[in-house]
């Protein structure tokens, strides 16, 4: 096993593999996302009806060991995982694991339970000690960390575009109406929900995943010049926000499916329309992560 083993809290990356100064033993807690099935009962049912499923977080067991150059050195590691693994009220612990096959996969977490390096013998020999530190993902489903972001061509109604994972936005250069269809070739095998920001001037804004049906639609709505609206589609957010922060989910229609509007597994066939008010300063990204149930 020669996987790659970091912790990014914040603007700093630790490396928990390689000996430098951690190594690596071992997780538990990296398969498919703990699943629990929806039911209901009636008074006079026989079992239940299944409903579906929810995944529940995910517990992580990770095991690390300290091999130190001399005591105060082994004193100034365990600092360190103080450091990395101390209680946080919003900044996540990234534990970010590149696999044998060279794949990235990256869950955010903080460390629950007790994280402890007892002075034990049969935990702690001279310089060297074993480490269990235990973790709590609330979202348990891995994605790959690479950003990416839907890109459309300039167009006039018709279908164009190209995908690149960079943060580049779509103009439109001619005309005053968009009408066009980009296929997201999602790679993951587990549904995200995207963060999309539309940058005005523009009206009557339709964006439609043809492959679920599901629709935002903000009909006789226009984004001024100059702002932009974040539809922030993440569960925990779920909300239509102006650049100054203001609400705008009353501009929302009733057939706008704000709470389940996703990305599934294959070809994801994304149309955006706005027939009124779009110029050269119009633009539109959606930004979304690659996201999987597993390691």
């Amino acid at each position: 096993m020669s996987v790659t083993v970091q912790a990014i809290v914040g603007a700093t990356t630790y490396a928990l593999s390689g000996g430098n100064p951690f190594y690596y033993i071992g997780m538990i807690g990296l398969g498919i996302a703990p699943t629990r099935r929806l039911k209901d009962r009636g008074p006079m049912q026989d079992g239940a009806t299944d409903r579906g499923y929810r995944l529940d977080e995910r517990m992580i067991n990770l095991i690390l060991f300290i091999e130190a150059a001399n005591l105060a050195a082994a004193d100034t590691h365990r600092d360190t995982l103080k450091t990395i693994f101390r209680p946080r009220t919003s900044t996540p612990v990234q534990l970010r694991v590149t696999r044998d096959d060279g794949v990235i996969r990256q869950i955010d977490c903080y460390p629950v339970g007790l994280t402890d390096y007892p002075d034990m013998l049969q935990e702690r020999v001279g310089v060297s000690q074993r480490i269990i530190v235990q973790l709590e993902a609330a979202n348990p489903v891995w994605y790959n960390p690479t950003l990416l972001n839907i890109v459309f061509e300039t167009t006039v109604g018709g279908t164009e575009g190209f995908q690149v994972p960079v943060l580049i936005p779509w103009d439109q250069l001619a005309g005053n109406i968009i009408n066009a269809t980009q296929t997201i070739a999602y790679a993951g095998d587990y549904k995200e929900y995207p963060v999309i920001v539309i940058t005005g001037p523009a009206g009557d804004i339709t964006i439609t995943n043809v492959m679920t049906g599901e629709i935002l639609n903000f009909v006789a709505a226009n984004i001024p010049a100059a702002d932009n609206w974040t539809i922030d589609l993440r569960y925990g957010y779920k909300d239509v926000a102006n650049l100054a922060g203001v609400s705008q989910l009353g501009a929302l229609s009733a057939a706008s499916a704000l709470g389940t509007w996703h990305l599934d597994p294959g070809n994801n066939d994304i149309t955006v329309a706005i027939p009124t008010g779009a110029t050269t300063a119009t633009n539109v990204s959606i930004r979304y992560y690659n996201r999987y149930i597993g390691l």
